[in-house]
């Protein structure tokens, strides 16, 4: 539920290779264990970017389904029974290959007999074949107009659409169309401390009646319906066909998947780089805020 790793038995957690840098979260344990080269697949749970936070800032492949997708039964989760924005489960990688054979396996035994909220869809070779049969239509979204992304994440995204059109692929470009009641009873439940950036984040709502939340997940269909268009429209000037991907800085946009509740990967792209990014990160200093979250 959050960007860090943190409990009352284990303290934080932390970079393995940088203590003074998190290893994100909420699977940050995971994160760190890819870091150290100790793990070859692991699993995560993401409702607002559980796995692909910890993928970005360790250097790994994380995979965020749609919800149903893969079996979720069994897994404990603090928010059992809430649906408006449902906990997805995901593997995490070192490559992108073993990324691949875990997602196909587990498919492959047709989980939906066991678990009734899987939905009965098995891997479908020829949607995986088509789109490394033919050149892509990939949308770029840079910057949400809300908080600025960091040089190095600039640099990296713009080698990387420099690759792919060099690989024959078309860019265009896209712009950008609480209660948590479960969380805090079982806190309080266990009689353990808060986290205290989790209690911010927790306390800071109450429970809502069943009327709010029918108008909450009216509006979260109307965001849904939003974003369908905006996809649906954004359209290759030159060919006129419709967008197959939709690339954007990771950490910028982890909630806004769970809430249209689109698949998401993280590909690692490259790191920070002194000789590259100096002179961005010193012209920082100047920069001005938009607002008091970019802040």
């Amino acid at each position: 539920m959050w960007c860090e790793t943190e409990s009352p038995v284990w303290g934080l957690t932390v970079h393995p290779r940088r203590p003074d840098y998190t290893a994100g979260g909420s699977t940050g344990g995971e994160g760190a264990m890819f870091s150290l080269g100790g793990t070859l697949c692991g699993w995560g749970t993401d409702i607002g970017g559980s796995i692909r936070i910890p993928s970005h800032v360790n250097g790994v492949y994380g995979l965020k389904p749609s919800s149903t997708r893969l079996p979720y039964q069994g897994v404990s989760v603090s928010t059992d029974g809430q649906e408006h924005v449902p906990s997805v489960i995901g593997p995490m990688s070192r490559d992108i290959d073993s990324l691949i054979v875990v997602t196909k396996a587990v498919l492959d035994v047709e989980q939906w007999s066991l678990d009734p909220k899987c939905s009965p869809i098995p891997w479908r070779a020829e949607s995986f074949e088509d789109v490394q049969s033919r050149p892509l239509v990939i949308a770029v979204l840079r910057d949400d107009g809300v908080v600025r992304v960091h040089p190095p994440i600039e640099r990296v995204l713009e080698e990387t659409l420099i690759r792919l059109r060099d690989a024959g692929h078309e860019i265009i470009s896209c712009r950008p169309a609480d209660g948590w009641e479960d969380i805090r009873r079982d806190v309080e439940a266990e009689g353990e401390p808060y986290i205290p950036h989790v209690e911010a984040l927790v306390n800071r709502g109450k429970a809502i009646s069943v009327y709010q939340y029918w108008q909450l997940s009216k509006q979260k269909l109307a965001a849904q319906e939003r974003f369908l268009n905006l996809w649906n429209s954004t359209k290759s000037n030159r060919t006129g066909k419709q967008i197959d991907i939709l690339l954007t800085p990771v950490m910028s946009h982890t909630a806004v998947f769970n809430i249209v509740d689109y698949p998401a990967v993280v590909l690692p792209g490259g790191h920070v780089s002194k000789e590259l990014d100096s002179e961005a990160i010193e012209k920082m200093g100047a920069y001005k805020p938009r607002n008091a979250l970019d802040k």
